[in-house]
C-alpha cells in the first residue's frame, strides 16, 4: 500500500496549541523543529512528521514509530522493516508519503523564476533547450528528477542527467538494468508542484487526509 497526505498552513498555529502538538513527537524531532527561525519551516518540519506517524501506524507500525527512525550512509533517514518514507516542503505546504511496496519519493516546490544556467548540468540537452522556450515548465522536471533520486535513497548524489522523462514515466539506465519509474502528480495548491515518485507496476497511491489542526 502507498498513502499520502499533503497540509497547507496559511496563517501559524496559536502558540498553545502549536506547543500542545510539539510535546507529541520525540525530543530529537522537538530540537530539529525548533531550529528553524521562519513559522513556516517550524510547522512543515513539525507536522511532516506528525504525518508520518499518522501513515506509517496505518501500515502497521506503532506509535512509538519515529522513535525508530535512523540515517543510512547517505544521511537519508529510514526505517528498518518493509516501509519506506518520503517527505518534502516548499514554503507552507508539506508533503509526506508511505510505503510498504518499496521506493519511495515525493518532491514539493513553490513555482518560481529561476536561473536556468545554474540548473545546466542537471538537466539532459533536451531538457535544456525545452526550457529555454517554455521556462515555466522547469519545476516539472525538476520535481520528478528530485522525487526520483528521493526514492533511490541517492539525492544530488545522482546524475540527474541519467534519468530519462517520458511524460508520467522515467528511466534510469539502459538493457536489462534498466530502473523504470512511475509518476503520481498530486493535487497541491495553486502555485505549487508536486509529484510522488513510484517504481513502474506499483499501486495506485492513497490520500490520507490529515487531521486539520485547531487555528483558534
Amino acid at each position: 500500500m502507498i498513502l499520502y497526505q499533503w497540509l497547507q498552513f496559511e496563517r501559524p498555529l496559536p502558540a498553545e496549541a502549536f506547543q500542545d502538538r510539539l510535546a507529541t513527537v520525540p525530543a530529537a524531532v522537538r530540537e530539529r523543529v525548533l531550529r528553524y527561525r521562519r513559522w513556516q519551516d517550524r510547522h512543515t518540519a513539525l507536522f511532516g512528521k506528525i504525518g508520518l506517524r499518522q501513515l506509517l501506524m496505518e501500515l502497521g507500525r506503532p506509535p512509538s514509530c519515529l522513535e525508530e527512525i535512523r540515517l543510512d550512509g547517505y544521511g537519508r533517514p529510514v526505517l528498518a522493516g518493509p516501509q519506506q518514507f518520503s517527505i518534502a516542503h516548499s514554503e507552507d505546504v508539506v508533503a509526506v508519503a508511505v510505503s510498504d511496496e518499496g521506493p519511495v519519493g515525493v518532491d514539493l516546490e513553490k513555482c518560481r523564476s529561476v536561473s536556468l544556467l545554474d540548473f545546466r548540468d542537471l538537466l539532459t540537452p533536451e531538457e535544456y533547450e525545452d526550457l529555454l522556450t517554455t521556462p515555466t515548465r522547469f519545476f516539472h522536471y525538476w520535481t520528478r528528477k528530485e522525487s526520483l533520486a528521493k526514492a533511490r535513497g541517492l539525492g544530488l548524489s545522482l546524475d540527474f542527467r541519467s534519468i530519462r522523462l517520458d511524460g508520467d514515466r522515467a528511466v534510469v539506465g539502459s538493457g536489462p538494468d534498466a530502473q523504470r519509474w512511475r509518476y503520481d502528480p498530486l493535487d497541491v495548491p495553486g502555485g505549487y508542484v508536486g509529484v510522488l515518485c513510484v517504481p513502474e507496476g506499483a499501486s495506485t497511491p492513497r490520500f490520507r487526509p490529515v487531521e486539520e489542526p485547531e487555528t483558534g
